[in-house]
């Protein structure tokens, strides 16, 4: 995907990515060509629509139990050896200093959202054929 004019990930593009994620489909083009603030937005989104999805299905999930899914930061800083400060990488004031390393990280915790997300919605698909059934 190339990056927008805007430096935003787009609307369209947020669609796209929700209909192969839908379909099944794999999404790694969509995500490897974003920079480091498009990754931090897509990982909000993505965040929010599981949030969403689990209030509709009564599996209620917290951003804190999302979170709770991702490598522990002081796991994933010292793995890396990065040069930045602990809290930088706590607080994601690392994107404008070491943009590489951010986009690596939030790009982990991507790929765990979207396994949640696939999660919520094959439970979502179930239940859909089991009322279809009835």
């Amino acid at each position: 995907m190339k990056k927008s004019s805007t430096n935003n990930f787009s609307l369209l593009h947020k669609a796209e990515l929700l209909v192969k994620l839908i379909n099944d489909q794999d999404s790694d083009d969509l995500i490897s060509g974003l920079n480091a603030s498009q990754v931090q937005e897509l990982r909000d989104f993505l965040e929010s629509e599981l949030l969403f999805l689990s209030s509709n299905y009564g599996a209620k999930l917290t951003r804190e139990e999302i979170k709770s899914n991702y490598k522990p930061i002081p796991d994933y800083y010292y793995s890396y050896d990065c040069r930045e400060s602990l809290d930088s990488c706590y607080n994601e004031a690392c994107l404008a200093s070491n943009p590489n390393c951010f986009s690596r990280k939030v790009k982990e915790q991507i790929k765990i959202t979207l396994d949640l997300l696939n999660q919520h919605l094959r439970k979502e698909k179930k239940q859909e054929l089991e009322l279809e059934k009835l």
